[in-house]
């Protein structure tokens, strides 16, 4: 319900930045469905935050998603 509600945010204020040609905003879910299911990616003494090798599943899901913003950017 969140995401959706920021997905809507960005939509909307791009929509009003149309005439902008340097600034654009993005949304991505990409850490909201990035997969921590397995154990092994949750921090042992609380079970709710990522573990190290969790924080490499978090950083992967944003790192997959830079590219638009890379190519806005004039970087990739």
């Amino acid at each position: 319900m969140v995401n959706e509600e920021l997905r809507r945010m960005v939509a909307d204020l791009n929509r009003e930045l149309e005439e902008t040609e340097n600034i654009q905003l993005r949304y991505s879910h990409a850490l909201a469905t990035a997969d921590l299911s397995r154990a092994e990616l949750l921090h042992p003494i609380d079970g709710w935050h990522a573990s190290a090798a969790g924080h490499n599943v978090l950083a992967e899901a944003a790192f997959n998603e830079l590219g638009p913003s890379l190519k806005f950017l004039g970087i990739k």
